[in-house]
Protein backbone atom coordinates (compact mmCIF):
# COMPACT_ATOMS: atom_id res chain seq x y z
CA UNK A 1 0.00 0.00 0.00
CA UNK A 2 1.75 3.43 -1.00
CA UNK A 3 1.81 5.82 2.01
CA UNK A 4 1.12 3.18 4.81
CA UNK A 5 3.60 3.50 7.48
CA UNK A 6 4.09 1.06 10.28
CA UNK A 7 1.77 1.36 13.48
CA UNK A 8 0.19 0.15 16.17
CA UNK A 9 -3.04 -1.77 16.02
CA UNK A 10 -5.89 -1.44 13.28
CA UNK A 11 -6.62 1.92 14.14
CA UNK A 12 -5.68 5.04 13.72
CA UNK A 13 -6.03 6.82 16.70
CA UNK A 14 -4.01 6.33 19.72
CA UNK A 15 -0.55 4.10 19.91
CA UNK A 16 2.26 5.22 17.69
CA UNK A 17 3.36 5.51 13.87
CA UNK A 18 7.00 5.13 12.81
CA UNK A 19 7.99 7.79 9.64
CA UNK A 20 9.98 7.42 7.24
CA UNK A 21 12.81 9.74 8.85
CA UNK A 22 13.23 7.22 11.72
CA UNK A 23 11.00 8.91 14.32
CA UNK A 24 7.99 7.00 16.15
CA UNK A 25 5.14 9.77 17.03
CA UNK A 26 2.69 9.05 19.56
CA UNK A 27 -1.29 9.95 17.99
CA UNK A 28 -3.81 11.42 20.47
CA UNK A 29 -6.69 9.26 21.14
CA UNK A 30 -9.89 10.30 19.47
CA UNK A 31 -13.21 9.04 17.60
CA UNK A 32 -12.74 6.74 14.85
CA UNK A 33 -14.78 8.77 12.90
CA UNK A 34 -13.03 11.77 12.93
CA UNK A 35 -12.16 13.10 9.24
CA UNK A 36 -9.14 14.38 7.66
CA UNK A 37 -7.29 16.66 7.44
CA UNK A 38 -6.83 17.91 10.43
CA UNK A 39 -3.62 19.30 12.67
CA UNK A 40 -2.64 17.18 15.86
CA UNK A 41 -0.31 17.49 18.40
CA UNK A 42 1.94 13.98 18.49
CA UNK A 43 4.67 13.81 21.03
CA UNK A 44 7.95 12.05 19.67
CA UNK A 45 9.16 9.21 21.50
CA UNK A 46 12.30 8.04 20.13
CA UNK A 47 13.97 6.78 16.67
CA UNK A 48 12.15 4.04 15.63
CA UNK A 49 14.34 0.53 15.87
Amino acid sequence: MPGAIPCAGDVRWGGWADLSNGWRLEMPEMAADTRLPITVDARRLSAAE
